[in-house]
């Protein structure tokens, strides 16, 4: 009987486990992040149409039970409720409106977290009763609860002071006369 030479025995326990340790690994699934965000949008746009019916339960029903919302001039709101309240009051405002347009986002490859940006734009009646638009960029935090992406937090950033919805129309630059003399 031939004998196997000391190494291949020392190292073959070694090459087993490895072999071993590739077979029982479960390949993760295939997340199609282009379909997620696909249906993240979906839901955002769904979003802007609850705001432009005048909606604050189908504006809010897409955020997670422990959401954060930061918005311009206001304290930040946790918890749906506290979302859920502010919305009824702005959507109150006779001249309130809100404009969201989705520009990028991404999900991550596991398929349960995901983040959006956007522009928005956003009037509402100032002190004085005049319309007042605020223009905006939005950065949103997606988690997919129970098969349902739900916003965990959503913050907006104003990219200008709020203006008087009517523009305004400037005064002609005065013209330079010849000094007489």
């Amino acid at each position: 009987m031939k004998r196997l030479p000391v190494t291949v025995l020392a190292i073959a326990p070694a090459l087993l486990a490895l072999g071993a340790c590739n077979s029982t690994q479960a390949e993760a699934p295939m997340v199609d992040t282009d379909a997620e965000l696909a249906t993240i949008t979906q839901i955002q746009d769904g979003q802007a149409a609850a705001f432009a019916a005048d909606d604050a339960e189908g504006a809010t029903n897409i955020y997670a039970a422990d959401a954060t919302f930061a918005a311009s001039g206001a304290p930040v709101m946790s918890g749906l409720e506290a979302i859920r309240a502010a919305f009824d009051e702005m959507l109150g405002d006779p001249n309130s409106a809100v404009e969201i347009k989705t520009v990028d986002g991404w999900v991550a490859t596991s398929g349960d977290l995901a983040t959006t940006t956007s522009d928005y734009t956003y009037s509402w009646s100032g002190e004085d009763g005049k319309v007042m638009t605020e223009k905006g960029f939005n950065q949103t935090l997606w988690r997919k609860d129970g098969g349902t992406w739900k916003i965990v937090v959503d913050s907006n950033t104003p990219v200008s002071a709020p203006e008087e919805a009517a523009a305004a129309v400037s005064a002609p630059a005065p013209t330079e006369t010849p000094e007489a003399g």
